[in-house]
């Protein structure tokens, strides 16, 4: 639970406690700008057969009803669905996709689970098709 306080301290702490929040702010945008340059360079480069599958899950989703009773409304039986969200780059073309799934897990049956049947598709629409480049920002543990 989130409520307000007082704290005290001196200049010398907040300085030292501003300071170290500074250091993770700036290492977080150094990340993300080398991922968009390096994201960059790989789609400037790709030829026909190369294909970039950027990909993340979503936050999990709660399902509504158009017309619910109130006990559903607050949320104590809501139902939640899991997106995985991506993005499949060649060099001539871009398709977007969704999968969802009840199954709120993110580990790698998961994610074999939501990517299979968008390989499968893609390599019926991309014949060309040799290397695939997965990117995410995502947990290494996750992908």
């Amino acid at each position: 639970m989130t409520v307000k306080s007082k704290e005290k301290g001196t200049v010398a702490n907040l300085v030292h406690e501003f300071q170290q929040e500074l250091d993770k702010c700036c290492k977080h945008l150094y990340n993300i700008h080398h991922q968009y340059i390096a994201l960059t360079d790989l789609k400037r480069k790709l030829t026909k057969n190369d294909l970039i599958c950027h990909i993340d899950f979503s936050e999990n989703y709660s399902c509504k009803y158009s017309e619910e009773i109130q006990s559903m409304h607050f949320g104590a039986s809501q139902r939640q669905v899991s997106l995985h969200t991506g993005v499949l780059y060649t060099k001539d073309n871009t398709d977007s996709f969704c999968s969802l799934s009840d199954n709120l897990k993110h580990g790698p049956a998961g994610i074999w689970a939501h990517l299979i049947p968008v390989l499968q598709w893609a390599k019926e629409k991309y014949t060309d098709v040799e290397n695939v480049c997965f990117v995410s920002d995502g947990p290494t543990t996750q992908y």
